[in-house]
């Protein structure tokens, strides 16, 4: 090819520097420099990144550029990442409270269903129970009586109640249930010994 004029130059740096790889280069000779053939104008841009200290200044510019773009998207996929991690414990810890909450329900239901005034005396046997001061009610209250009103359904206490809503006795919760379960360990033993009595009979 006969010598390059400085306007093809121009033209050939811009489409080096507009474009990262060979096939979007070639379009764009192909578009501005339709009378150069393409093999040459790459070959001379090649030459030209080698050689030539704007294009070189240019190609280190770029190579930066490209570093910078690859560092920030490491960044956003990194704290992508981060983001998704966190989202999943949030989940995790939610199916835990829920679980929880459900076990608690459970408990609460059971011990509802079960609680009655045949357990008085086991209550009474297991637990230091008192006499208290209540705010709410603004009187002294027996804490056999809390408990029933407040885990019982033998009292008809309403919804929305304060003796519904007191946190106060459940710190019995987990003697409640002992002394469920065991009434029940002892109603199921009795029961037993009565069938093989009427079996022996």
């Amino acid at each position: 090819m006969k010598k390059w004029t400085n306007k093809q130059l121009e033209i050939l740096y811009e489409c080096w520097k507009s474009a990262d790889n060979n096939k979007d280069r070639l379009e764009l000779i192909k578009k501005k420099l339709p009378k150069v053939h393409p093999v040459v104008a790459l070959s001379e841009m090649r030459k030209k990144a080698k050689n030539d200290t704007k294009w070189i200044k240019m190609a280190t510019r770029k190579k930066n550029q490209k570093e910078k773009e690859k560092e920030e998207k490491k960044k956003v996929r990194v704290k992508r990442e981060k983001e998704k991690e966190e989202r999943k414990k949030v989940r995790e810890e939610k199916r835990k409270q829920k679980k929880i909450l459900l076990k608690q329900q459970e408990r609460d239901d059971k011990i509802k269903e079960s609680l009655n005034s045949s357990h008085e005396n086991l209550l009474v046997e297991n637990l230091d129970l008192n006499f208290f001061f209540c705010p709410a009610t603004n009187q002294y209250v027996h804490e056999l009586s809390c408990i029933f009103r407040v885990f019982s359904n033998e009292y008809d206490v309403n919804v929305n109640s304060t003796c519904e809503k007191c946190v106060r006795m459940n710190k019995y919760i987990d003697t409640l249930l002992e002394v469920i379960n065991e009434k029940e360990s002892r109603r199921d033993k009795a029961g037993k010994r009565r069938s093989q009595n009427k079996k022996q009979n």
